[in-house]
């Protein structure tokens, strides 16, 4: 990358937005279940990327900076939307589901009953299917750690779909 005054000069963070974009949205709407919010998030993240560009200070990692500010961002906006929520009185459990088929699985429903960081790591595998040593780099964990915790998050999914 050549440099200017500052560490990413506008043609690279072009570069960087179409070469990560649809990482950064795949990856938010695991964590929120929600288009729309996704896209905002991921809007957010490339706004705060842009003026937080000069400090990063390894270019090789920056998909993972992106990944991190993404994640930020999602969480910051789920919690303005539930602080909404509680504000207007609108928080309300969710509506039951009588499906039809024995055998379905409420996938959706499972997910929202995670946690958003339980989220961002199934996001993570499965969504942008990072290994466990990138995902443990990216959140300060090992790799054995990021699987261990991996088949938590699992298990806890596989409970909440009732698939013990």
């Amino acid at each position: 990358m050549t440099r200017s005054n500052s560490r990413f000069a506008r043609d690279e963070f072009v570069g960087l937005v179409e070469r990560y974009n649809d990482d950064l949205l795949r990856l938010a709407f695991a964590m929120t279940g929600d288009r729309a919010l996704a896209e905002d998030a991921v809007q957010n993240c490339w706004q705060a990327a842009w003026q937080a560009r000069d400090t990063i200070r390894e270019p090789d990692r920056v998909r993972g900076w992106l990944f991190t500010i993404t994640a930020n961002q999602v969480r910051r906006q789920l919690r303005r939307r539930r602080l909404a929520a509680i504000l207007h009185g609108r928080l309300a459990p969710p509506d039951s589901v009588d499906p039809l088929d024995p055998g379905y699985i409420d996938l959706a429903r499972g997910l929202a009953r995670l946690s958003v960081s339980d989220r961002e790591l199934l996001g993570f595998r499965f969504g942008l299917g990072l290994t466990s040593n990138e995902i443990g780099s990216g959140l300060g964990l090992t790799g054995s750690g990021t699987r261990r915790r991996l088949q938590r998050v699992i298990g806890r999914l596989r409970r909440e779909l009732g698939d013990e």
